[in-house]
């Protein structure tokens, strides 16, 4: 594989390899493995980054997993787990993550008609923007000011929204601990 890289210049190599479902929405659905080169800089015209995952992919085929081919699996990645990047100036990063800071702490000091103004609005921001991470991250907090309100139906659904925006982005983790949530605000 060296031989493929150019020698000197600026360019730097990732190799994205992921297991992926193959359909994030059916948690039962067949694993797969995408490898996806990823260039930072201009892409010399000496690499060919199917060179680089063949051998990769070959082998787990020969171990029977199944793989995408390198072709298709970017266009995969992008369709079912990226998103359209958000374009945020540092001022409007700032002013976003400031906002949540404050709904967060007026939240902790029970001011919850405060946590929530800062909260809707940041909500409705991310949700122009198309950032369904953080959609999903404030709707957490939305179930536990409805906690603080003694609305367990109205947390548990703003739960299940979140739950459903880190299932389709594959956000194990959060994920499981939304589901943790739910289960104990069920009594579960």
């Amino acid at each position: 594989m060296r031989s493929a890289l150019p020698r000197g210049g600026h360019v730097a190599l990732v190799l994205a390899v992921m297991l992926l479902r193959a359909s994030l929405a059916h948690a039962s659905a067949p694993e797969r493995w995408l490898f996806i080169p990823v260039f930072a800089g201009e892409r010399p015209k000496s690499v060919d980054p199917t060179a680089l995952t063949e051998p990769l992919e070959a082998e787990l085929r020969v171990a029977g997993q199944a793989v995408v081919a390198n072709a298709t699996a970017a266009m995969t990645f992008e369709n079912e787990v990226s998103s359209e990047p958000a374009h945020l100036s540092n001022e409007d990063l700032r002013r976003l993550s400031r906002s949540v800071a404050q709904a967060a702490r007026h939240l902790a000091l029970g001011e919850l008609a405060s946590a929530s103004e800062h909260l809707e609005a940041a909500l409705s921001t991310f949700e122009t923007w198309s950032a369904p991470i953080e959609v999903a991250r404030t709707r957490v907090y939305l179930a536990e000011l409805n906690v603080a309100r003694d609305d367990r139906q109205g947390a548990i659904s703003e739960l299940r929204r979140a739950g459903a925006l880190f299932r389709e982005r594959s956000v194990e983790q959060s994920l499981r601990r939304v589901t943790e949530r739910i289960s104990e605000l069920s009594g579960h």
